[in-house]
């Protein structure tokens, strides 16, 4: 062989993986080509998950799992509105629909920009165990 001639690589070209985290490598001819595993979004080497925090999702998802999904699902109840506001589920009260049975029901007073209004507040259990506190302002 001369000086000028390279050698022919020997072995699989993706041993070590040349992609980085959260990438896989497939040989093509003898060449290695990287992409991002499953549920992972960019380009190798910089493979990520699609969130971390919520705010990296949509308003109107929460990020889960390292996903961006809809955190309604199981969170209000089965014959309950859900609606999503800032990432976050809330049962929707406005359609006068019969809501969960009650657990404690407690008065309290608020001050909302420097004003005061009496209201009810309501805590009940949705059917995953999460705790819901509902805020009724008095007519």
């Amino acid at each position: 062989m001369s000086a000028t001639e390279k050698p022919v690589p020997v072995g699989n070209p993706c041993v070590p993986s040349p992609c980085g985290p959260n990438s896989q490598c497939r040989v093509i001819g003898n060449t290695p080509a990287c992409s991002c595993l499953q549920n992972y979004i960019g380009r190798a080497p910089n493979c990520r998950p699609e969130c971390t925090i919520n705010s990296e999702c949509p308003s109107n998802r929460a990020c889960q799992n390292e996903r961006c999904v809809d955190p309604c699902p199981g969170s209000c109840g089965a014959f309950a509105d859900c609606v999503v506001i800032t990432h976050r589920s809330l049962l929707n009260l406005s359609k006068n629909k019969e809501i969960p049975v009650t657990l404690h029901h407690v008065e309290l007073t608020l001050f909302v920009k420097n004003e005061t209004m009496s209201a009810l507040a309501f805590v009940y259990r949705n059917i995953s165990g999460i705790l819901i506190l509902v805020v009724v302002q008095n007519a």
